[in-house]
């Protein structure tokens, strides 16, 4: 009896094991392959549909926010990009260079877009050796250059890089309007927006105090609760026709902010859904816009006595530490830093590592700044860089104001030492007080220099 339950029971397993096999079978019409090779077509037949292209809102490292993508993929496997951060001259307006390069899609887990043959004007983003000098080597912007498709439609495809999971949006391009016309509308949106401060408002009277964390498109916004304790979120954003997009919506007091809709020639924007919510700019007068925010310093702008002292302290660094790099940018203004160490103003090298110098100061009016002296040593490796480059670095630091130093240990010290240069006043001027472009920095004895909110490159040359 035992033995013919058992055939039963087995012969009901075979049965149902079948009528299961046989329904599955029945769900799909094609094998997986052709399922696959279906959704790849689709997909492609997707990319090429939108018939100027398509705006991809980029982010590499969401610490530099988003930036704009425009890509054409054409029968042949091959994509057309314009970057907004690549641009020439040309007359009044910028000129954005185009580069046709393969692309491919391929199952890997999913569909996988990637953009597989190098070209210069995306990979900009995904270079490890960033062109501008943005990001670490080894990482750059930090961007992806492969990337999942999550959903695909005429109107809207979603991505999430392979490497980062960072999610990516793109949405078609307007049909009647050209590359540079777009990018430069781009450009000119977040010319008008910018503003060196700024501060979110609830119902006009609730604030939140808000940083640009400029050059790159990221607001941090500190919040205070009824308990006093204090908190800050980041949020990194893209220009938009429309204005200011975030990446994700963040929450501030309750109200979820996504966007900051554009208004031209003003210095209120509303958030898109929700009206109460503005970001409203505040101009402060133009010597406390150089204190509180970070200034590079061009090389061409400043003397050439000036621009002489700069380029022996580059080259001179070069030399004793070869594997530091040359000077990649140097800077005025805030610099705060990881650590203990707390937001002040200074002077800031930057080649492998970072050298900065603290700098009393005093303001007079609203457009002139007294530098009486270097009394304090804020840290970042600016002692060692003494000890080391002392005889052509304190000229440097001299051009601003009186230094005291001791060449055998690299110390600051407030009396004694070797004495460089004197305290100066100067008198700055800039184009736009509401989001200045640059502040020109005239010293008490003409001496002029000119610094800009926008990173400049190696001003004083890479040698050869």
């Amino acid at each position: 009896m035992k033995k013919i339950m058992n055939i039963l029971m087995l012969c009901a397993v075979l049965v149902a094991f079948t009528s299961c096999k046989d329904e599955v079978d029945d769900v799909f019409d094609q094998t997986a392959s052709e399922r696959i090779d279906a959704a790849l077509k689709s997909y492609n037949e997707i990319l090429k549909s939108a018939p100027n292209g398509w705006i991809m809102y980029y982010y590499g490292a969401t610490t530099y926010g988003g930036y704009n993508v425009l890509v054409k993929f054409h029968d042949d496997a091959t994509a057309t990009v314009a970057n907004e951060r690549i641009a020439r001259a040309n007359g009044g307006e910028l000129a954005f260079p185009t580069e046709r390069s393969h692309y491919k899609l391929v199952q890997s887990s999913g569909v996988v877009l990637s953009f597989d043959e190098y070209n210069r004007v995306f990979h900009y983003y995904s270079d490890p050796l960033n062109p501008d000098g943005i990001g670490t080597a080894g990482t750059g912007f930090d961007g992806d250059l492969e990337f999942r498709v999550i959903s695909a439609s005429n109107e809207l495809i979603e991505l999430s890089g392979k490497k980062t999971n960072r999610r990516i949006y793109m949405v078609p391009m307007p049909i009647d309007m050209p590359w540079d016309t777009y990018l430069n509308k781009i450009k000119a949106i977040e010319s008008d927006m910018a503003c060196a401060n700024v501060v979110v408002t609830i119902n006009k009277t609730d604030s939140i105090a808000t940083t640009t964390n400029s050059p790159y498109r990221r607001f941090t916004f500190t919040l205070v609760d009824d308990n006093g304790i204090v908190t800050t979120k980041s949020a990194p954003y893209i220009v938009t026709l429309d204005g200011y997009k975030f990446y994700t919506s963040v929450d501030l007091k309750g109200k979820k902010v996504e966007q900051f809709n554009y208004v031209p020639s003003s210095v209120t924007y509303p958030e898109a859904s929700d009206n109460t919510v503005e970001l409203n700019c505040i101009i402060p007068p133009i010597n406390k816009q150089l204190v509180s925010s970070v200034w590079y310093f061009k090389g061409d702008g400043m003397s050439d006595s000036s621009y002489a002292l700069w380029r022996a302290y580059n080259e001179a660094g070069v030399k004793q530490f070869p594997t530091y790099g040359y000077l990649r940018d140097v800077a005025i203004g805030q610099y705060s830093s990881y650590g203990n160490i707390p937001a002040n103003f200074g002077l800031t090298a930057h080649t492998q590592y970072y050298q900065h110098f603290r700098f009393e100061y005093e303001l007079i009016d609203d457009d002139k700044i007294r530098i009486p002296i270097v009394s304090t040593f804020a840290g970042l490796n600016g002692a060692y860089f003494l000890q080391y480059l002392g005889s052509t670095l304190a000229p440097c630091i001299g051009l601003f104001t009186e230094l005291h130093y001791t060449p055998s240990n690299g110390k600051i010290v407030a009396t004694g030492g070797t004495k460089v240069g004197e305290p100066h006043t100067f008198t700055l001027e800039t184009d736009y007080l509401k989001a200045p472009t640059y502040i020109k920095m005239t010293r008490d004895d003409g001496e002029v220099f000119i610094v800009t909110p926008t990173v400049n490159s190696y001003p004083f040359g890479q040698g050869n």
